[in-house]
């Protein structure tokens, strides 16, 4: 027994000589409101007796550590405890306390981030906070707050977010890392996303096809989701809230809890909204109703991370009752009445026309980080089932027009590595889509099914010279596509599509002087020719649409035709080259940003209106597809400053520009020049939670660039005068510009937020030049939102 005893005291000696004592952790300890460094915080390793405390300039540095992973655990009187989980494969944190009677919880941030891979291209970002000050708003509205984004809708719940002009599918939604697939062409489709679940909302305003791949034309949106965190308690937060238009109600249930090496989070949200009022009338049948939940895992072991994630989002979405005309003269009247035709009190029922809706996504991703370089891979599945019904004879009321479901399948490999000067990141994504026409719509299908490949390679270098950055990036895609179709004679007809093109960004980053940077970025996009836009075929939302396959074009006007292809009309790809310049100044009271850009877009593909026309359904306009070079430019500016400790003030400008290059004509549907400023006062009135008031005025212009007007009247019933025939046009002018004034209130009560807010408080009428239903109706009046969050832990 002693001999035993004797050998374990030297194999135990041996092992503590062994082991490398010499692993060391430094950071910095900021305020989370004041990016002020905090001095003398006590920050405690999970190795007992080893610590430090930060100095004056909020620094720290634990030394002799012998584990390369520990738990780092931050407290000091006043801010709330944080406890984080660090290894030596991370830079340095940066560690954010937030003061404990503010409702924000303590961060910390582990290096420097650049969402869009490319450091030289612009990007905003909405934080947690904003998300929540907005209430029940649908995340295209949310998104359209920021600078240089606005919103193209169909009506008041069917909204998409536009960047620097350009929307649906040129582009991109990154959702956890997950390229978000749904059929996202047209006006008339919304994300399927919650955005009460983000954590974060960044904004890419750059062409960012070498990362994200073909269709970033316009830009990419990033949703980031509220992830828990290691080595943390149950906590989470429950919110409801109500609204006074539509007389809306609804809640988010959030709960976390992190382990040692575990962490998960579930989050649970439910909206219900009836019929929504314009200031002088009921808007009847805009009511919706949408659910959603999620749950997210991490499993941690030393340099190795093990992600599963999946979420389910359903929505039944009302379209304008008003918004259907039984016949030629109902649809003229309509153009000109004050009230919609159909009107009715309101309710919460939702009945044709209608959209429901459901998006899954299962997402796994494994990463693995060494010394100065690190390795992603990441599988996912969708699946996206849409349902359109139409207003139609009582038979067959309870089949829907269009009944589609979209699976798709992705493989993703990133590898990053961090050298001397040069930074790199490679990639390969994979997908495979299939598109098909689901049974049941008792009528001739409006798009073919298709199955669709794509691959693609990219490469990033960065290089840091003096705080200066210079990048290069390169990318590769193919594409190829399978369709099979039934057309409106009942005739079979297939075809087999393939692409390939090679596109890359040049950009260049340098600091002017301490304050100030400029950024340029030009980058090539490239996008091919979408399945609806060459095969598009009958009635969708509020209109009817011919694909560029799917109609001819005589001295007569538009006809419908048989089933064409590349010999018979060549469609090419579009191919977009897009310079950006950003000039930002952050000062002590003071930031600003100015953005301007040029993007020149070669066999630019759009929809038109062509006419007015027919069905048994009743009397629509009719839109088809065509392609034309384009150039899109315009600028953007955001400037902050601080009058006083307490006050505030925030100032917003965008314009756009965009014109048909090749006919020397003007689109439809261009966002005008905006306006915009808002006021904030923090107040010191502890007694009822520091409330903060602000107020906000948005002055939107007429659209001056609009194509000339032909108005119903003009056109014989299913088909054009000649007239059409000469370019662009549309069926009513340009809306009048407009002013809208919002006001709102929050105060905290340490883990309780209470919200109010008053949108359109003037109650102004208005209709706005990027809402297809904008012949129809005016937007939503007055609308009065309450929220209130707990916060428990």
């Amino acid at each position: 027994m002693r001999i035993i005893l004797l050998l374990l005291f030297f194999w135990t000696t041996l092992q503590l000589i062994a082991q490398d004592c010499e692993v060391k952790v430094s950071g910095v300890v900021l305020d989370f409101e004041t990016k002020e460094p905090i001095p003398f915080v006590t920050v405690l390793s999970s190795e007992k007796g080893k610590g430090a405390v930060t100095d004056l300039h909020g620094q720290f540095t634990i030394e002799h550590l012998c584990d390369s992973e520990v738990e780092l655990i931050i407290s000091h009187l006043g801010y709330k405890k944080t406890t984080h989980h660090h290894d030596a494969y991370h830079d340095e944190p940066v560690i954010y306390l937030a003061a404990d009677d503010q409702l924000l919880e303590s961060v910390v941030v582990e290096g420097e981030y650049y969402p869009s891979a490319i450091k030289t291209i612009t990007v905003d970002q909405i934080d947690q906070a904003h998300i929540s000050s907005q209430q029940s708003t649908n995340f295209g509205e949310l998104v359209g707050t920021i600078s240089g984004v606005s919103t193209i809708s169909t009506g008041q719940n069917i909204v998409k977010p536009i960047i620097h002009g350009l929307h649906s599918n040129r582009v991109l939604i990154i959702n956890n890392g997950v390229r978000h697939e749904f059929q996202n062409w047209g006006v008339e489709h919304a994300p399927e996303i919650d955005p009460s679940s983000a954590n974060s909302i960044k904004v890419v305003k750059g062409a960012a096809t070498v990362r994200y791949g073909p269709d970033a034309l316009g830009g990419v949106l990033l949703i980031d989701p509220q992830k828990p965190e290691l080595s943390s308690h149950l906590h989470g937060e429950l919110k409801t809230n109500t609204a006074t238009n539509g007389r809306a109600y609804g809640g988010q249930l959030l709960l976390q809890k992190g382990w040692d090496q575990l962490a998960i989070g579930v989050n649970g949200s439910y909206q219900r909204q009836g019929d929504l009022h314009a200031p002088q009338y009921q808007l009847t049948n805009t009511g919706k109703e949408e659910y959603s939940f999620s749950i997210l895992g991490k499993y941690h072991f030393r340099n190795f991370d093990l992600e599963g994630y999946y979420s389910h989002f359903s929505q039944d979405l009302g379209i304008l009752r008003g918004s259907v005309s039984g016949n030629l003269d109902d649809f003229k009247q309509a153009l000109d009445r004050t009230i919609p035709a159909n009107t009715q009190p309101f309710s919460y029922q939702i009945d044709n026309p209608k959209q429901v809706v459901t998006h899954d996504l299962l997402k796994l991703k494994a990463s693995w980080v060494f010394d100065h370089q690190d390795l992603e891979i990441q599988y996912a599945y969708q699946k996206n089932n849409r349902q359109e019904f139409d207003v139609r004879r009582s038979s067959l009321a309870s089949f829907p027009i269009i009944n589609l479901g979209l699976g798709t399948h992705s493989l993703d490999l990133v590898w990053n590595r961090e050298g001397s000067a040069v930074e790199s990141s490679y990639g390969l994504q994979t997908t495979y889509r299939d598109n098909n026409v689901l049974p049941g719509t008792r009528t001739t299908p409006f798009l073919p099914n298709y199955n669709g490949v794509s691959l693609g390679l990219f490469s990033i270098q960065s290089l840091e010279i003096d705080k200066s950055i210079l990048e290069l990036g390169l990318r590769y895609n193919f594409e190829y596509q399978h369709i099979r179709g039934i057309d409106q004679y009942e005739n079979n007809y297939a075809d087999q599509l393939q692409f390939s093109q090679l596109t890359g960004s040049f950009g260049f980053m340098f600091p002017i002087n301490r304050t100030m940077t400029y950024n340029s970025n030009l980058g090539m996009g490239w996008r091919i020719p979408n399945i609806w836009e060459l095969y598009s075929f009958g009635k969708h939302g509020v209109n009817i649409e011919y694909g560029l396959w799917r109609y001819r074009q005589t001295d007569e006007g538009i006809e419908s035709a048989n089933v064409l292809n590349q010999s018979e009309k060549r469609v090419n790809p579009e191919t977009g080259l897009k310079w950006i310049h950003t000039l930002s100044s952050d000062k002590a009271n003071t930031s600003w940003e100015l953005t301007g850009y040029a993007n020149y877009i070669f066999n630019y593909l759009y929809a038109k209106p062509a006419g007015v026309t027919s069905t048994v359904n009743g009397v629509y306009p009719y839109f088809i597809y065509d392609q034309t070079n384009a150039v899109i430019a315009g600028a953007d500016m955001t400037y902050r400053h601080s009058i006083h400790e307490n006050v505030e003030g925030e100032h917003q400008i965008s314009y756009v520009f965009a014109k048909d290059v090749l006919n020397s004509d003007n689109f439809v549907e261009i966002p005008p020049l905006m306006m915009s400023t808002k006021w904030s006062y923090q107040s010191n009135w502890k007694a009822i939670g520091f409330p903060e008031f602000f107020a906000k005025g948005t002055y939107r212009c007429q659209y001056w660039q609009q194509p000339r007007t032909i108005a119903p009247d003009a056109f014989r019933l299913g088909s054009t005068d000649e007239v059409a025939n000469e370019g662009n046009f549309d069926l009513m002018d340009a809306p009048p510009g407009y002013f809208l004034v919002d006001i709102g209130v929050q105060s905290s009560f340490r883990k309780v937020q209470v919200l109010f807010r008053a949108n359109n408080v003037l109650n102004t009428s208005y209709r706005m030049n990027t809402d297809r239903l904008r012949y129809f109706s005016d937007q939503i009046g007055r609308n009065f939102k309450v929220s209130v969050k707990f916060q428990f832990q």
